[in-house]
């Protein structure tokens, strides 16, 4: 009798390691799936940065220049902050590069 206990014991264990683990990976990848969607949205406000200002700034421009530079940095703050609070989920140089560029 113990011993099917200890069995079902040991079994039920598992099989909630196993359910810890992988809802880990899950709360990782979205983690990291978050990071990179704010980056590419980032990059993306840079690319149509570079085609609204064409490198110079005028008069016209310059609240949609505005813009997207806050925009930019805005999105790339909120990936540091993924990171930063999911720091198992990074790398340590990932982790020490964007508490770096949040100044923590």
């Amino acid at each position: 009798m113990k011993k099917t206990m200890l069995a079902l014991l040991s079994v039920s264990v598992l099989f909630l390691l196993y359910g810890c683990s992988s809802s880990e990976t899950k709360a990782c990848e979205a983690a990291q799936q978050a990071a990179t969607d704010y980056l590419n949205e980032a990059k993306a406000a840079g690319d149509k940065l570079d085609t609204v200002s064409d490198g110079t700034i005028t008069t016209e421009n310059s609240k949609e220049v505005n813009d997207l530079l806050q925009a930019m940095n805005d999105l790339t703050l909120k990936s540091y902050k993924v990171i930063v609070n999911n720091q198992s989920c990074f790398t340590p140089q990932e982790v020490v590069e964007a508490q770096t560029n949040l100044g923590d």
